[in-house]
């Protein structure tokens, strides 16, 4: 496997763990107390970097936001790869990133578990 391949494969996981994250916390606080009722959730960096288990806060409304758009992804400030991404977001905790248009842009798309 390539390297870039590895590199997109590990981003598509994170993505993916994240959005699963997402769901069972929606479950459970639908079930326990009728509504989400934290301000900041916890979310894995969704970077290239295959040793990255970093974690970063960010509101539900923020996290949403960035889930509207395939080709965009969560990560820290230093683990942005320039070669197939630019920041379109900085927060104090994360940037956001959106893929370069094609291969990076596609590979994002065809791997949203939102889509």
């Amino acid at each position: 496997m390539s390297r870039d391949a590895r590199r997109a494969k590990n981003e598509t996981l994170f993505r993916n763990l994240n959005e699963r994250l997402k769901e069972l916390d929606d479950r459970l606080d639908t079930s326990v107390v009728g509504a989400d009722t934290r301000d900041r959730e916890e979310f894995f960096c969704e970077c290239g970097q295959l040793d990255c288990m970093a974690r970063f806060g960010m509101t539900r409304t923020q996290y949403e936001a960035v889930r509207a758009f395939s080709e965009r992804f969560l990560v820290l400030a230093g683990h942005v790869d320039d070669e197939i991404e630019s920041v379109v977001e900085s927060h104090s905790e994360f940037v956001v990133v959106e893929k370069d248009p094609g291969f990076p842009a596609e590979v994002a798309r065809i791997n949203d578990p939102r889509a």
